[in-house]
Parts: structure tokens; sequence; C-alpha cells
């Protein structure tokens, strides 16, 4: 496969790593002050793509004009989950994927009978505006490398999911007569649980200041060696950041400092609510709210499509009679349970991508024209979670987290009954080096310091123990790779970036792009490392024979 050399100015790279968490933060805070803006959708992009409205349905995909206000939700349209058009688009979506012949002439295993699919799941912080500008820049250079890519774009800007928060929901309901009444409360909440938030938030920036820069064991961070554990771990030791990089980063901590007394702790309440509306989101994605009203089932359309599962000892009706496990969404479309607009889509590419359908059990018995692999980027690894869980038949060759968000236990509760279920299954889980994750720079020095993954388990996720906190960081996850089984541990590989200006340094990184130039071609196979000896995730010249 051919390897695109990326020539992207050093400005224009550290744009595009401030990115992320700048928006997040400002977004929460200013959430009044964000106006709205236009863009298009054009051509064939439109068949690569399912976008998720905040309750589980789905944002038509149309040519020409839309809007994606940030803080007017309802001014989007919105397709019914179960609704014809929705499963329309998504049936010219899995023609799209049947019909694929790859124009790539000088590919690695272009002569494969398989077609490759690639499903990949952005994160927290993406503007609609943003998600739908990554399909149009990289669509077409993915199928250039003979992969045909299907993007999830679902709503996770923090100026809407913080307006849900304000004026929406409620204890995971939405009440939105009463709650915007009730919003001048909880902003004043916020602003109280900032202050509040005041010494926690000053002692964890402190201590991670004067942590990194004179208390860390650097030997001790590069070790990334976890004995007798049988995944592959891979890493340059040679690639040490500059004592200068440090002292850098020390100064302008310590410059910026007073503006971080305030800036912290108001990131600490307002992120917080955002966040939690995000996982909502996520989980939405599959279960949509309107399954849940009063206990009964009242999402328009489907009750009234209630139909036989090919089963015909299942039905499903309205009285809940027949409802399947959590863990395993049935595969009819038409189905009012598991009906959020993800769910739909993973059905219908079952019904109509798998060898056959075991009619007792509604499971895939295989997928033999097919190699999909499922990449997601930091809470995109939470949807990827769920993805495992609810849909365990269906056979990804290859699952790859980049700066995964979700918690190392999420992880090996999904990860291992699908791995010990496929045995073909390959996973990596792709990290920043430990030192660029916790001084990763935000808001030129004025926010908080540390990636989205140090700002979820110091702030956001407030974790329980340590297999609660995020799998991403190389850190953690080597603290729970006892959690994995010899049998899946041993297709697990875990790739850590190191300095240099080709790779990853920030969270943003893995998937962002600038005028149609990516910082990092995720979907390349040659980026994730694998075999010993051809680790091409770093600098394929300078890696050593030897795994770590």
């Amino acid at each position: 496969m051919i390897i695109r050399k990326l020539n992207i100015k050093k400005d224009k790279k550290k744009f595009i790593r401030k990115q992320s968490m700048f928006k997040f933060s400002i977004a929460s805070i200013l959430v009044f002050l964000l106006a709205g803006c236009a863009g298009t959708i054009t051509g064939p992009n439109k068949f690569h793509m399912i976008n998720i409205s905040p309750d589980g349905d789905a944002h038509p995909v149309k040519e020409g004009t839309y809007r994606y206000l940030t803080n007017e939700i309802d001014d989007l349209p919105v397709w019914n989950s179960t609704s014809a058009e929705y499963n329309n688009h998504i049936s010219k979506v899995i023609a799209g994927i049947d019909a694929f012949q790859s124009t790539c002439t000088d590919c690695e295993n272009s002569s494969e009978d398989k077609k490759k699919v690639l499903i990949f799941i952005h994160g927290g912080l993406n503007t609609f505006e943003y998600s739908i500008d990554r399909v149009d820049n990289q669509y077409d250079s993915i199928k250039q490398d003979n992969i045909y890519p299907v993007f999830i774009n679902w709503r996770s800007g923090g100026a809407t999911t913080y307006s849900d928060h304000l004026f929406r929901i409620r204890d995971g309901e939405d009440r939105s007569t009463f709650s915007k009444f009730t919003s001048p409360f909880y902003f004043g909440a916020d602003v109280l649980g900032a202050i509040a938030a005041i010494p926690e938030a000053w002692v964890e920036q402190g201590a991670l200041a004067i942590e990194d820069t004179f208390l860390r064991n650097y030997s001790e961070l590069v070790n990334f060696t976890v004995p007798d554990f049988p995944a592959k771990q891979h890493y340059r030791p040679d690639d040490d950041e500059p004592t200068l990089d440090a002292v850098g980063s020390s100064v302008l901590w310590l410059v910026s400092s007073p503006i971080k007394l305030f800036t912290t702790p108001l990131a600490y309440s307002f992120g917080k609510s955002s966040w939690d509306i995000m996982n909502r989101r996520v989980k939405s994605m599959f279960y949509r709210p309107c399954e849940f009203y009063n206990g009964e089932i009242e999402c328009e359309e489907t009750v009234e499509s209630t139909r036989l599962f090919s089963n015909d000892t299942t039905t499903f009706k309205s009285d809940n009679s027949g409802i399947p496990a959590p863990e395993q969404c049935v595969s009819h479309p038409y189905s009012p349970f598991c009906s959020g607009a993800l769910s739909v889509f993973l059905k219908n590419m079952r019904t109509q991508l798998c060898d056959a359908i075991d009619v007792k059990e509604g499971q895939c018995t295989g997928m033999s024209k097919y190699e999909i692999t499922l990449i997601g980027h930091s809470m995109g690894a939470i949807v990827a979670n769920q993805i495992l869980t609810n849909f365990s038949d269906l056979p990804f060759k290859n699952i790859v987290f980049m700066g995964a968000a979700a918690t190392s236990r999420e992880t090996a509760n999904s990860l291992v009954p699908y791995m010990q279920k496929h045995d073909s299954t390959d996973f990596y889980n792709l990290s920043l080096h430990p030192l660029n994750e916790e001084r990763e720079i935000s808001g030129y020095g004025l926010l908080p310091s540390g990636s989205l993954l140090v700002w979820i388990d110091s702030m956001y996720g407030l974790p329980e123990t340590e297999v609660d906190r995020t799998f991403g960081r190389w850190t953690n996850a080597r603290n729970a790779a006892h959690l994995f089984p010899p049998e899946v541990a041993n297709r697990m590989y875990f790739g850590v970036f190191g300095f240099k200006e080709n790779q990853p340094q920030e969270h943003g990184d893995f998937s962002s792009m600038y005028n149609g130039e990516n910082s990092f071609e995720y979907w390349d196979t040659n980026r994730w490392g694998k075999d010993t000896g051809k680790y091409s995730l770093i600098d394929e010249a300078s890696i050593s024979d030897e795994p770590l």
C-alpha cells in the first residue's frame, strides 16, 4: 500500500492540535454567543455517512445547502430511524459497499477477493460542520487505498451538548417544556460548581505541572513492556523528548498560571455537564429514548410497523413481549427495540451483507465477501464497545482504538468476549506518549493542561478505581493488562507514539485534517503496527527488529 507523505506545515499542525480542547472549553462557557453557519453536502460522499441526531434518529443526507446550527438543535431536519426514508439511505450506502471496485493500481493485497470496508466513528467535541468536512476531505483518499469508508457522524459539539444540559435533559429524560424554566438554576449550579472546584482544580493542575517537571521518573514512564503480557508493545526508546521542550512547557504553564486560576474551575464544572450529555448521545445511537417512555414503546412508526421476526416464536409488540437481551440487538431493522439510527444501520448490514442469518438466534453466520475494520477515535471507542456488545455476531477483522476515551473496564467487558468468539479479529490500541498526553497545551496555554483523556480522568469521568480510567492513555492500559486473557492478548497490539512531527502529538491529531490534508492516515494498516520488524507506525527506517 502506498504511504502518502504528509507535508503539513508546522504552524498549521499546531493550529490543528489546539482545536478540539479549545473549542470544547470556549463553547461550553460561551454557548449563547455562538452563531450558526452553513455548508454543503456534495455528490457521492453522501453515501459514505450516517448522520445521527441527539436522540438517536437520523439527519437526512441531501445534496446542497444544509444547516448545522450549534445551539438550535431543532433546526436540523430529522428522519425517524425506522422510517422508509432512512432505510432507503442505508440501502444505498450498503449497495455502494457491495458495488465498490478498487481504483487502486498499486496497492498491497489489491487482488484479494474480499471487499475492504472501514467504519469510522469520531469522538466528542466534533461539530456537525467538522464531521461533514472530514467526510468530504477524506473519503476519496480512503477509497483510493482500496477501502470503502462509512463515517458515523453524531452531534457531539460542546455547544449543543451544553444547550441540552440547560434547556432539555433532566435526569436522563427529555423535559423540554419544564427545563427551560429551570435552566437559570442549572446555570447557577454550574457557576457555583466552578467556584467549589477551585481548590481541587488548582491542586490537580499544580501537581501535574510539578510532577512532570521535577518528580517524574522518566525511565519508568517509558518502560512500555508489560511482563508476561503476550500482546505486542511498540515504542521507540531512542525518540526522547528534547530537554528544551520540557522546560518550555513548564515556563508556558507558569506564565499562564494566573489565567488558569479562572479557566480551570470553569472547565471542571461546565465541561462536566457537556460530557454527561455526550455519553447520553452515545447510548441513544442504540436505544432511542422513546423506547422507554412510561414503560411502553412510543416511537412513531415503529409500533405501527411491528412485525414478526423470521422466527415464528419471536414477536415484537408494544406490550413488550419477546424483548431480546440488551446485548443481542435483533436483526430485523423494523424491530421496535434497539432502534437507534446506528443500531438500524448495523441491523441492515447484518441482513444484507451476512452470508446467512441463523433464524433461531438472529445471528450472522459470517461475511465471506467482506473484510470490515472498525475504528473509534476518543469517545468513538465508547461507541465501538457498544457495537461489540450489542452486535457481537458481526465479524470485524480489525478493531482500532485511537486515544480511546472508553475505560479499561468497558473495553475489557466488551472486547474479551467478542475476541473469544471471533478468533481471527485483531485489536490495535494507539496512544500518545504519556508526556504529550499530560502536557498538551490548550487555548495557547490559557486553559487547563493535558489532553482530553487527562481531563476525563481528572475532571469528568470521576473514576472509582484504576480500571475506570481511560484505556487510551498507555499508563492506564499498561496497568489493566491483566484483564485480558492470553488467547485475546496475543491478538492485541499497542502502539505508543514518540515526539516526531509526522506522528500524532496531541489528542486531536489522530483524525484531524486541514484543508484536506490529513495529519494521520488512520485507515492505513501500516500506521497501526503489527508484525515483528514491520512497525511502520513510527519511523520504519529506524525501528528495531525486536519488539519491546
